[in-house]
């Protein structure tokens, strides 16, 4: 979200990624991230600790921590990666350049695409309602919502909500819910954080965009 959207207020240290026809068992993720190691010579990279399992309604993955360190650094920076599976081959993924600071050229990877950050934002909220401890994601569902294309969001729509047994069955069932939550006087002040609210608008303007992106699928 931080690259796409050019705001160094989104930026975030974890990283969250899918292996495509490759296991996610222990063995091949330290194999990974030994290639990351010897791939960029300028680093040392290393696993801290255990490999955990993340085991949730709609997700199967593993969680590593990993610390990464220069030549300028006197302590090693600490950070995660959520390593999951891409299960659904057609969710077309995006080619898309992340910059690189010690190197001049981008690193090409395959990336989500808009529509599919906004659906899976989506099915999150809508599973956890008021309760849900991913505030950020309303703004940044709020900036998506604009710069998606309907017509694939309803598709990502119907795989990835309408077959969830914790979500609505359809789009009244999506709107009603997104209503109760956005209703919640205690949900909007969670909103009113400043270190949450990285675009600095409205929370009643963000989820009102939200809810009427919902309601033209």
């Amino acid at each position: 979200m931080s690259s796409i959207t050019g705001d160094i207020r989104r930026a975030t240290m974890d990283m969250d990624i899918d292996f495509v026809h490759h296991s996610i068992g222990i063995r091949s993720i330290e194999r990974f991230v030994r290639g990351l190691n010897r791939a960029i010579p300028e680093l040392e990279i290393g696993i801290v600790g255990d490999i955990i399992d993340l085991k949730h309604e709609d997700y199967r993955g593993k969680r590593v921590y990993v610390s990464v360190k220069d030549d300028s650094l006197s302590l090693p920076l600490r950070t995660k990666i959520d390593i999951g599976v891409h299960t659904h081959d057609e969710m077309a993924q995006v080619e898309y350049g992340f910059d690189v600071v010690t190197a001049p050229e981008r690193a090409e990877l395959q990336a989500n695409s808009n529509e599919q950050m906004f659906v899976e934002k989506l099915a999150s909220l809508l599973r956890h309602g008021a309760l849900s401890n991913r505030p950020k994601d309303i703004f940044d569902m709020y900036y998506l919502s604009s710069r998606v294309r309907l017509k694939v969001v309803r598709r990502y729509v119907s795989m990835l909500v309408y077959s969830s047994r914790r979500c609505p069955a359809d789009k009244r069932g999506m709107v009603d819910s997104l209503r109760r939550t956005f209703g919640s006087a205690r949900y909007m002040r969670k909103l009113a954080s400043a270190r949450i609210n990285w675009l600095g608008v409205s929370p009643r303007v963000a989820t009102t965009a939200i809810l009427k992106a919902v309601e033209s699928l």
